[in-house]
Parts: C-alpha cells; sequence; structure tokens
C-alpha cells in the first residue's frame, strides 16, 4: 500500500516525464521541417482578355391556364410544341434547349376577402426551357419568333463567349509572362 507521500511523488514524476515526452516530440517536428523546408521564390503577372459575346442563352416557355389540370396542361402542350417548332425553323439543335423549370398548380380565386375560404378555381402550368442561341445576328428574330410561336415567358437574357476557356488559358499564358 502507498502512502499520500509516495503517490505524489509518484504524480509529479509521470507528469515530469509527459512533459518531457511532449517537449522531446516537438523538437523533432521542428527539425523534420526545418530539413524538409525547400526555399521558393514568388511571383505574381497579371493579365486580362475581354471578347465581343457570340451567343445568348435566354430563358423562356409558356404559362397556360385551364378549368382543369389537363386543360391547362394539354393547352400548354400544345403552344410549347409551336415554340418547339419555331426554334426548329432556326436550326436551334436540341443539345442546346434544356428544360429549365415545370410547374403545375392549383390556383384560388384571389378575389374573395381576406380570410375567408377560398375556393379551387382553375389551373396553371408553367413550362420553361433554357435555350442557347448561337448565331446572335438572328437573335431579335428568333425572339419575335418565339413570342409570336406562343412563349410568353422570356428572362434572364446573357450574352456570352462560347469558348471562354480559351480566353482564360491565354490570359493565364499572358500572366506568366508578365510576371
Amino acid at each position: 500500500r502507498r502512502t499520500q507521500q509516495e503517490f505524489t511523488m509518484s504524480s509529479r514524476l509521470n507528469h515530469s516525464t509527459a512533459t518531457m515526452v511532449v517537449a522531446l516530440l516537438v523538437a523533432v517536428a521542428q527539425t523534420a521541417t526545418a530539413q524538409t523546408s525547400q526555399r521558393t521564390i514568388s511571383v505574381t503577372g497579371y493579365a486580362s482578355t475581354s471578347a465581343v459575346p457570340d451567343s445568348a442563352m435566354i430563358t423562356t416557355g409558356v404559362v397556360t391556364e385551364g378549368d382543369t389540370a389537363q386543360a391547362a396542361l394539354t393547352a400548354n402542350n400544345e403552344a410549347m410544341n409551336r415554340v418547339y417548332e419555331a426554334m426548329k425553323e432556326f436550326e436551334i439543335a436540341d443539345e442546346d434547349v434544356q428544360t429549365s423549370n415545370f410547374q403545375i398548380r392549383p390556383d384560388r380565386n384571389p378575389s374573395v376577402q381576406r380570410g375567408a375560404a377560398r375556393e379551387l378555381t382553375y389551373y396553371t402550368v408553367s413550362n420553361q426551357v433554357r435555350v442557347h442561341i448561337r448565331d446572335l445576328d438572328r437573335f431579335g428574330e428568333v425572339l419575335v419568333a418565339l413570342v409570336e410561336a406562343g412563349a410568353n415567358q422570356a428572362s434572364s437574357i446573357n450574352f456570352e463567349v462560347d469558348n471562354r476557356m480559351q480566353l482564360v488559358d491565354d490570359a493565364r499564358l499572358a500572366a506568366i509572362e508578365a510576371a
């Protein structure tokens, strides 16, 4: 059986041993870091490039209403088919058209007094597509044709450069040369 004095002495020795082990590990780590450090030189270069847009992305589509979900959906499908046909007339490739949003929702009469129960009065169908228009010279014509075909929504018109990564690569090379 150990006395209180022996226990305190043993506890102090364990604490001292642990402290020495930690100090030894820190010293070893610092030595290893110092031996593996490499000398480096850092340089910075700046460059930029610009280009005239050569294509456009537009989100467009059709919103229809009907007394039933089926009636609203049928009207929307018919209008969207006319919109797709208009895109084909301008040789917009299938891979340049992507559905971005499709929604069917029941709607209620908005004229009912606040707090009163509003009964279901009609359905709304919304079908939106994102279209990549590669021939900017015909952009206005395409837009007019889509509207005339039945598109009643258009948003997010963005002009872009198709080969943007080439511009980024050119800027990197110029920055390296400037450095």
